[in-house]
């Protein structure tokens, strides 16, 4: 199993009102179209599952199937070309919420090589973009 974290971020929000907002995967259309990387790109958004078009990996969707209040919330990929799960666990810091994203992958060796970097990547961009939502 191979495993990535994020930085950590600061959302300047109370952890109650991120979890609100990201529990409702239909939220995360706002970022569509108008993120501030170009490396991340929503494809698509469904009622439990968002799509991302990711460098060299293709589209990758996560859909939520767990959570824990104001804490977790835990993923699975979902129509993607790897299976992985992703979890963004927050750390309430009184007015603000502290974000840290992991992914977990079982990746063979070859495709480690060629995919670590892009998945580093993609993980701080999430994190750096779920910063900006408004909650």
């Amino acid at each position: 199993m191979t495993i990535f974290d994020s930085e950590i971020k600061t959302i300047h929000a109370p952890s109650e009102a991120v979890f609100a907002k990201l529990t409702n995967i239909q939220n995360l259309d706002q970022l569509a179209g108008s993120t501030p990387h170009e490396k991340l790109k929503i494809s698509r958004v469904t009622a439990d599952t968002c799509f991302f078009e990711v460098d060299i990996i293709g589209e990758i969707g996560i859909k939520l199937v767990d959570k824990k209040p104001n804490s977790l919330l835990f993923f699975q990929s979902e129509q993607s070309p790897m299976a992985f799960n992703l979890s963004i666990n927050l750390t309430d810091k009184q007015e603000d919420t502290d974000i840290h994203i992991q992914l977990k992958a079982d990746l063979p060796m070859m495709i480690k090589m060629m995919a670590s970097e892009p998945i580093n990547k993609f993980i701080n961009i999430l994190a750096d973009t779920l910063t900006t939502l408004s909650y």
